[in-house]
């Protein structure tokens, strides 16, 4: 593929991980289908350390990406269950992520992403505990 042909691409996950974490009993409580369920030590998707519930905007491929609209996309998903998730913290030892994977384009005639997260989003997060994770990456070029 050459250069001008390459844009941006991004996806943002909101993962809940942990290594006695039970992602099919999680499910149950907090009544939605997770996009992912990677459980440690299998062999499906390599080797995970830890058993992860996910959920997740799909893979955006565009000039422009803007990472403010993909994170409420995800949180909007799960936001009414706030109260269950800060209750499950307490009884379910598991971590929760949202990450950001971003691949820039290097061609200067695509928009560089818009990476951030208005306040709503910010305090949701805080509000369940959520730590925020960004992987950037430089697409590959000739």
């Amino acid at each position: 593929m050459k250069e001008e042909e390459l844009t941006n691409e991004a996806r943002v996950t909101l993962a809940f991980e942990g290594k006695n974490f039970n992602p099919n009993e999680f499910t149950k409580i907090i009544g939605i289908e997770p996009d992912l369920i990677r459980i440690k030590d299998s062999r499906r998707l390599g080797v995970p350390r830890f058993n992860t519930w996910q959920i997740s905007t799909d893979k955006i491929i565009a000039d422009y990406i803007d990472i403010f609209e993909m994170a409420n996309e995800v949180i909007d998903r799960i936001k009414d269950k706030k109260a269950i998730i800060i209750e499950s913290r307490k009884q379910i030892d598991f971590d929760l992520t949202m990450s950001v994977y971003i691949r820039f384009s290097l061609n200067d005639k695509h928009s560089t992403p818009a990476i951030g997260f208005d306040s709503d989003a910010v305090k949701f997060l805080a509000e369940v505990g959520a730590s925020i994770d960004i992987d950037t990456y430089l697409q590959p070029h000739d």
